[in-house]
This record gives C-alpha cells, structure tokens and sequence, in this order.
C-alpha cells in the first residue's frame, strides 16, 4: 500500500509477510500466525537491535496484520512497522 506519511527506513533485519491470503511467511517460509512471536523472540536473540517490519499485501485482512503486530511486540521487539510506499510523485 502507499501512504503519504511513509518514510524511508534502514534496511530492516526483520522480515514478516503477510499475503493477499492472509498467510504469514518469515525467512522465506510460511509460518502459522501462532508462531510469530517465537519467530520474532528467536531472531531478536540473534539480532537485538533488529527492526522488524510487517510487509502486509493491499489485499490482506487488517486484523491479520495487527495480529502479526502483536506478536512482534510481545516477543519484545522493540520497532514494529507497517511497511508503506510513496504515492508515485512524492
């Protein structure tokens, strides 16, 4: 999705996906949305200074996406984003 709002972050450590399905994929693999939080804790073990950004598709349900955020930031995360793009032009 775009938002007018989105600004340009470093390269995040912390990848979560989530598709126009609703399902969730961390490091290339589909995870169940009940594992997200140990995925996170697990990478924020290796990574503690990692930034985790969830890349919802425009088709994807919301409340999958704050579920996936929840998640995150249970297992401590520090930085949740919703990654967004520029509307072209900006």
């Amino acid at each position: 999705p775009t938002a007018a709002t989105a600004s340009a972050k470093p390269r995040a450590s912390i990848l979560i996906a989530v598709d126009s399905q609703d399902r969730v994929f961390m490091d290339h693999r589909e995870i169940d949305i009940r594992a997200v939080r140990a995925n996170t804790e697990r990478a924020l073990a290796e990574n503690p200074d990692g930034a985790v950004v969830v890349v919802a598709d425009l088709d994807s349900s919301t409340g999958v996406a704050i579920q996936v955020m929840d998640g995150c930031r249970m297992a401590g995360a520090p930085n949740v984003s919703l990654a967004a793009a520029l509307p072209e032009g900006q």
